[in-house]
């Protein structure tokens, strides 16, 4: 209650009350304690007394490192689950090894745990006999109930059995994720679905995984099957159980997968709003249209290492009107010219877009000067204008843009490799990014010699403080130069 009373001071009053005592002193830490902070607690007996420390804070999401079987990491569980567990809300075991005994000691001992990560914890599944006991499933049943999200990425010992008693214990499960864990596929995998009797307790079984949908199909809102090898009639049977409304999908590296069957998906599955299929190396463009066709709501979107993926599927880009993020990076056979089209269209870019990655597309080259851009907004309202007078048309020669971008960063992280410093000037200058507050062009290659990487850095907006090139850039500009002082 007093936690609670603080809470409504300002600043300066809290620091005063946490002078009268003890007490009112950990009640104000309560108060400003940062809710959405993660403490990674390295496992040791040093660690004990800052787990005691963080108690009083009623720190509520930490990530647990070096963990083992050892009795040290025994005692630093237990601390864990006494002095943290009361109000722990976000747990992270993720690459650890806890014996089956101590994990249960420290679930039993956090009952209001919304997100577990148990990725890579194989030690928990390698004997198989994790929550076989009844009164124990009972028990952990009653303190994960309202466990929201269960990170079991990684896991290579996952098997049907071990699979069913834990999803079993979090009946209020929205997010899981299997990210490359070892499925295995039936040639129908939607004909004749396994019951929980049925369960191997050997492998893990797409056809579990069905069952396991079906059941929890009104609740299930985000599913990670990256790096599973989902394979098409996999996606199909998966999409089309009854009263499933994903909003979240990743597919990344399911290499199998069809541009049929994503079309299929996105006919299934309308409402998706975040989609991730970077790396299903045998998409063609007919996916991205089916995409761009199927998926209205859509706000993130990854399409990294498309290697057959060409200007054609950018075209209909400009109708994901909700767009926030699209990852476009090593698609090394968009030239960009259709995607300056689409995202600088009549309508110009979608109003919400803020990310925009072109890392390394090698065939990344807009060089017409009437090319219509995708990397601002003209317009008023703070979107950024080029000087167009509001019409979205380039820069004229000479003219220096403005734009309110607050930061371009031009790194590695985000951007996009071209061939020569007048097609980056083209790509620079007129854009269509309207809240993108940080921009990468990064593995920039200089292939028109150090004039032409002088030339767009002088029309860069002022209001971009930070022009950061990729590492590759930086070496072969300076040697360059070099060359150039050298006559």
């Amino acid at each position: 209650m007093l936690t609670y009373i603080l809470s409504f001071l300002p600043l300066s009053d809290q620091k005063e009350a946490s002078l009268v005592s003890w007490a009112w002193y950990r009640a104000a830490q309560n108060a400003l304690r940062e809710r959405d902070v993660r403490y990674n607690i390295p496992v040791s007996s040093a660690s004990l007394s800052t787990i005691k420390s963080l108690g009083f804070k009623s720190i509520c999401c930490i990530s647990l490192t070096n963990l083992d079987g050892s009795p040290a990491s025994h005692q630093v569980l237990q601390s864990v689950a006494y002095h943290l567990g009361p109000h722990l809300q976000s747990l992270s075991l993720g690459g650890g090894s806890p014996t089956e005994a101590a994990f249960v000691d420290l679930i039993l001992g956090c009952p209001t745990l919304r997100i577990l990560d148990l990725s890579g914890c194989n030690s928990l599944f390698i004997s198989g006999t994790l929550l076989a006991q009844p009164e124990t499933a009972h028990s952990i049943r009653q303190t994960l109930s309202g466990l929201h999200e269960l990170n079991l990425a990684g896991l290579r010992d996952l098997a049907d059995l071990s699979f069913n008693r834990l999803s079993s214990c979090a009946p209020s499960l929205e997010r899981l994720s299997l990210a490359y864990c070892h499925l295995t596929f039936e040639p129908d995998p939607a004909r004749g679905c396994i019951s929980p009797q049925d369960s191997s307790p050997s492998q893990f079984s797409f056809r579990n995984l069905l069952r396991f949908v079906q059941e929890r199909a009104g609740r299930l809102h985000a599913l990670d099957l990256s790096g599973t090898g989902l394979p098409p009639e996999a996606l199909r049977a998966l999409g089309q159980v009854a009263g499933l409304q994903l909003q979240e999908l990743s597919l990344q590296s399911c290499r199998n997968l069809s541009t049929e069957a994503v079309a299929t998906l996105c006919l299934q599955q309308p409402g998706l709003t975040s989609l991730d299929l970077s790396g299903c190396s045998e998409l063609t463009d007919g996916a991205l249209l089916a995409v761009s066709r199927g998926l209205r709501h859509l706000r993130h979107l990854s399409l990294g290492k498309l290697q057959r993926l060409t200007d054609v599927g950018c075209t209909a880009l400009g109708g994901l009107r909700e767009l926030q993020s699209l990852d476009m990076a090593e698609c090394c056979l968009v030239r960009g010219w259709e995607l300056a089209r689409a995202l600088g269209s009549v309508h110009g870019a979608p109003p919400q877009l803020a990310s925009l990655s072109l890392a390394h597309c090698s065939s990344l080259k807009v060089s017409t000067p009437s090319c219509p851009s995708f990397l601002s907004r003209a317009g008023d309202g703070g979107r950024g204008n080029w000087g167009g007078g509001g019409s979205g048309q380039p820069v004229a020669p000479g003219r220096t843009p403005q734009c309110s971008c607050p930061q371009l960063a031009v790194g590695n992280e985000l951007g996009t490799q071209c061939g020569g410093g007048q097609e980056l000037r083209q790509l620079l200058l007129p854009g269509h990014l309207p809240k993108a507050p940080i921009l990468g062009l990064g593995g920039l290659s200089s292939q028109g010699g150090p004039a032409h990487m002088r030339q767009p850095t002088a029309h860069v907006p002022s209001a971009w403080r930070r022009l950061c090139l990729g590492r590759s850039a930086e070496d072969e500009c300076s040697g360059a130069r070099r060359a150039e002082e050298r006559g």
